[in-house]
């Protein structure tokens, strides 16, 4: 919880939040962008890795960079983070409990646990566990900014209410 709690601050604070994540930790990175644009978030992500090779370039110091990666040793996860390290910006780690070389370039980790098979059916429970970090993230950032955070949920309810049949 007190992780959780630094890291909503840390993004409640921040000049922009960028996401990084491929396959389907990239949907997870996904899943957490649509919600952040609902509380009007200054947030990128796009699923393609050459673009978050572009928008890596970009990051401040001040900036809160998640990375998530199951196994946090993907190559372009490693690459984008140490990038981020090199611009100063604050690195989160949404990745598998235990030493991996992303936790270690990472300030905060957010850990995951899931037994996962050698052959990954589709990464189920790897990705439902990061899924799971990610609406703890967001309740968590929603109930320490709730009068920050109220309205745009509100008028996006509103505006997405209208094509509900």
């Amino acid at each position: 919880p007190a992780v959780l709690e630094a890291v909503a601050a840390r993004m409640a604070a921040a000049q922009s939040v960028r996401l990084f994540g491929v396959g389907a930790s990239g949907l997870v990175a996904q899943d957490l962008y649509h919600k952040l644009l609902r509380v009007n978030t200054n947030v990128i992500f796009c699923t393609d890795t050459h673009m978050q090779l572009t928008y890596i370039t970009s990051v401040q110091p001040g900036d809160v960079a998640l990375f998530f990666s199951n196994s946090g040793n993907t190559t372009e996860i490693l690459e984008l983070a140490r990038a981020a390290r090199e611009r100063r910006a604050c690195i989160v780690a949404v990745t598998k409990l235990g030493a991996s070389p992303l936790s270690e370039l990472a300030d905060y980790v957010l850990p995951t646990s899931s037994p996962e098979l050698e052959f990954r059916s589709g990464a189920m429970s790897s990705r439902i566990a990061a899924l799971l970090v990610v609406d703890m993230l967001f309740t968590t950032l929603c109930n320490k900014n709730y009068d920050t955070v109220a309205k745009p949920l509100s008028e996006s309810f509103s505006q997405c209410s209208k094509h509900h049949t």
